[in-house]
């Protein structure tokens, strides 16, 4: 049976599609700007995450306009769950979950809307407001970052064979960062488990396995760090470094985050049995290096 014909020949539906680089995931840290590239300006930011804490009453976000035109930036509070496997989604108003704690009450920030000349970058300026009797914990919004469209901005997209709908579809450049307020006693420890190998491989060649586990978190207070994969072959003290993950975090209230690590075996490198692979998990090198947690896989 062939579908009911259009009751109009012509429709236009107008989206706007949001492009976001998260660092909230904790794939990128304060030492690595986040981008953004889109139609309606490029945008660096510095940092990509703001952590309040002890006598931290303030702090700032330098916004840079890296695209070839003048473009306004609108700076919003989200709220943000992070999945176990470290993705990113927007929690409705009134929605929040067991656990979630936001911070967006708790600062200020300025200004709100700024436009820039290509080449030229913003301060934003963030100021720590608690109130007394603030229960002690850790608090978590984010700053959405957002080049504002101009007037019939966009692109058209025809699909012309049966329905006669056109999209005007605007993809709109942002980046979302964390904004971090810890009160009173917060702490958190960091344990391993659920190791799982793949020896699938990623390429032609097949020296590209995965290990995947569970990085357990407890406590009051999220973590955030570098990973490193070491592989000790039987009866050998001497390891060989096969990955590295930086800058990954777990926020609370989540209680574990799925790992997955690429791997990047050589040719001198065979994982064999009873062979050893031991993850670290640290701060970074700016805090100190110090171990997190850890966690090892014996090769079946």
């Amino acid at each position: 049976m062939k579908d009911a014909p259009a009751m109009h020949s012509f429709r236009h539906i107008g989206l706007l599609s949001f492009l976001f680089m998260l660092s909230v995931a904790g794939w990128l840290g304060a030492g690595s700007p986040a981008m953004a590239q889109g139609g309606f300006g490029d945008i660096t930011v510095t940092p990509t995450r703001i952590v309040l804490e002890g006598r931290e009453r303030s702090g700032t976000i330098s916004l840079a306009n890296t695209g070839a035109e003048k473009a306004t930036y609108r700076i919003s509070v989200v709220n943000m769950r992070m999945t176990e496997n470290g993705a990113f989604v927007e929690i409705p108003e009134g929605q929040a979950g067991p656990g979630e704690q936001f911070a967006g009450d708790l600062f200020r920030y300025a200004p709100r809307q700024v436009t820039l000349e290509p080449g030229t970058s913003q301060t934003i300026r963030i100021a720590l407001r608690k109130p007394a009797g603030l229960a002690a914990g850790e608090y978590r919004s984010h700053l959405l970052i957002r080049a504002i469209p101009s007037e019939g901005a966009g692109r058209s997209i025809e699909q012309k064979p049966d329905n006669g709908v056109e999209i005007s579809l605007a993809v709109i450049p942002g980046i979302a960062l964390p904004v971090i307020v810890r009160h009173g006693e917060v702490t958190a420890s960091v344990t391993m488990s659920n190791f799982a190998l793949d020896r699938t491989p990623a390429s032609k060649n097949g020296k590209i396995p995965s290990l995947t586990f569970r990085l357990n978190r407890d406590g009051n207070e999220s973590v955030y760090g570098d990973l490193a994969a070491t592989y000790f072959a039987p009866g050998n003290d001497k390891g060989v470094l096969l990955s590295e993950v930086n800058q990954l975090a777990v926020y609370t209230p989540n209680s574990y985050r799925i790992v997955t690590m690429s791997l990047n075996q050589n040719q001198e490198v065979k994982l064999e049995s009873g062979g050893k692979i031991k993850v670290i998990y640290r701060t970074q090198p700016k805090e100190g290096a110090k171990p997190i947690g850890a966690g090892e896989f014996v090769i079946p």
